[in-house]
């Protein structure tokens, strides 16, 4: 398998797969990134831990204040789930 993503990326990815504390990359574009790395290589239990990880962020990852920013990388990216929950932002 070919790894062409950005190895701050894949870095920040296999800290949700080896057992070390997990680390978030700091902006919204490079989680949503991080998120389609885990989808692309069918990583589903590291999609879900660091969705579950993402959900506890305070502020949320998805707020009103970037929900149209976060909308246009979900689609872009393909994350289904997020483009859903930047909608809901979006639309109050």
């Amino acid at each position: 398998m070919q790894l062409s993503d950005h190895g701050a990326i894949l870095s920040s990815l296999l800290t949700f797969v080896f057992p070390v504390s997990s680390v978030l990359p700091p902006t919204l574009e490079e989680i949503m990134e991080l998120l389609s790395v885990a989808q692309k290589y069918e990583m589903v239990s590291v999609l879900a831990d660091i969705r579950c990880y993402t959900a506890l962020k305070d502020p949320p990852l998805i707020c009103s204040e970037n929900a149209f920013q976060a909308y246009s990388l979900a689609q872009k990216r393909e994350l289904r789930q997020e483009a859903v929950e930047a909608a809901k932002k979006k639309s109050h």
